[in-house]
């Protein structure tokens, strides 16, 4: 990959709304799926996986013509004891996801931030871009299996990635997929109107109420969010208007002084100054607010996605291995009906039968690795929420505590002047 050249001016993120931001054209059209042949021999763990952490850095805009320009990152990882860069644009990040996704179908996949339509070159949107992205990388890599996979360690020490499939992207083949469920999907599998040749088990309604429970966090974080992005867009408004107030009334408090009332004057004044120490105080109780709230919940209404989407991966399993027990049953029900001796049909029934086995194998191992992805989720999030709203009451408390100390030091001053 050619090495960027143009750095890109970062700013302090005060936007932690994760619903604004995207990404150009360019981006959408470069990336795609990852080719099966790209996934070959990544089943084998690599000798030597990268350490943790993972640091994403030095934003840089480079231009690829006609116009078009793109974001590109230096992606920072120790191997085999020696620091390696390299260069990685927002699309390298989605091959990498997508080729996750399709190699741990049974995994929590960690999520991208989101894409933006406008403002994707601006230093708080880059900025809030590569914190999601390193939250991305840290996670792949505290991963037991993702991290030993071959095609990360391609991500993260190859200068060149392969050429991705760009007849379609990510996003088109789920929506391709989509138009494949229910009517379509009946359409195409003649077996999938039919009744079910398999009962539930205890494992199934486990995978339904894990479904449910995601389904019901993700609408309680998603309001969440929501509520806090609001509080802190009120509250960057009060902070306009506490500065608005401290320049009036320190004005006043010159006009009082010009008519000879230098004591109430000097009070005014004092008063605001307050005001403005108000405004600084908001502002920061903002920007804390944005980064260590707003950020990470909105952080979490993606994970809890993608906890979603691994569970729609189970489904289309158990699917699979339904249609699979539909064919078998047909198959054995032809065997029968020729006494067993027809060796065309007797090999069918056979193969039906290996198909079946197999598609119960790979369901019970998906299902087995969402116990183990949803127990580890379980408690990740309980320790992320109580650092999180910890340090949202103590700021809270802290904040409450200068604005006090302030108005109670003008309160005396006041007093012993009247």
């Amino acid at each position: 990959m050619e090495q960027p050249d143009n750095n890109v001016v970062g700013a302090k993120v005060r936007g932690g709304d994760g619903t604004e931001p995207g990404e150009s054209k360019t981006e959408k059209d470069e990336t795609g799926d990852p080719s099966d042949a790209e996934l070959k021999g990544s089943s084998n763990p690599v000798e030597s996986e990268p350490t943790i952490p993972v640091q994403i850095s030095n934003p840089t805009k480079k231009s690829e013509g006609y116009g078009r320009s793109y974001i590109a990152y230096t992606v920072t990882s120790i191997h085999e004891g020696k620091k390696v860069d390299v260069f990685r644009r927002y699309s390298d990040f989605v091959w990498l996801r997508q080729a996750l996704e399709k190699k741990f179908p049974g995994c929590i996949v960690p999520p991208l931030p989101e894409k933006a339509v406008i403002g994707r070159f601006q230093g708080e949107f880059v900025s809030q871009r590569m914190r999601g992205l390193e939250r991305f990388t840290t996670r792949i890599m505290k991963h037991d299996r993702m991290k030993k996979d071959p095609t990360v360690l391609k991500f993260l020490c190859e200068q060149q990635l392969p050429k991705r499939n760009t007849t379609k992207s990510g996003t088109q083949a789920k929506k391709a997929f989509s138009m494949l469920s229910g009517l379509g999907s009946a359409m195409l599998n003649p077996f999938a109107s039919e009744p079910s040749e398999r009962a539930e088990t205890k494992d199934d309604k486990a995978c339904e109420e894990i479904e449910a429970d995601a389904q019901r966090l993700h609408k309680v974080l998603g309001s969440l969010h929501g509520a806090s992005f609001d509080l802190s867009k009120s509250e960057k408004n009060v902070t306009k208007m506490w500065l608005e107030m401290g320049k009036c009334l320190t004005e006043l408090g010159r006009c009082e002084v010009d008519a000879s009332e230098e004591n109430f004057g000097g009070i005014l004044a004092q008063i605001g100054k307050c005001c403005d120490r108000m405004s600084v105080c908001s502002a920061q109780c903002v920007d804390h607010s944005l980064l260590h709230l707003v950020e990470p919940l909105k952080d979490y209404v993606l994970l809890v996605e993608a906890v979603s989407t691994m569970m729609s991966n189970r489904k289309k399993a158990l699917e699979d291995l339904r249609i699979a027990l539909k064919d078998q049953s047909k198959k054995k029900a032809a065997l029968r009906k020729q006494g067993g001796n027809a060796a065309m049909a007797k090999k069918a029934e056979e193969e039906s039968t290996k198909l079946v086995e197999q598609r119960q194998n790979t369901l019970d191992t998906m299902t087995k690795s969402i116990v183990k992805e949803v127990a580890h989720f379980r408690r990740e999030k309980k320790e992320d929420f109580k650092r999180m709203f910890e340090a949202f009451v103590k700021m809270r408390i802290e904040q409450a505590k200068r604005q006090q100390e302030a108005w109670e030091s003008v309160l005396g001053d006041m007093q012993l002047q009247a």
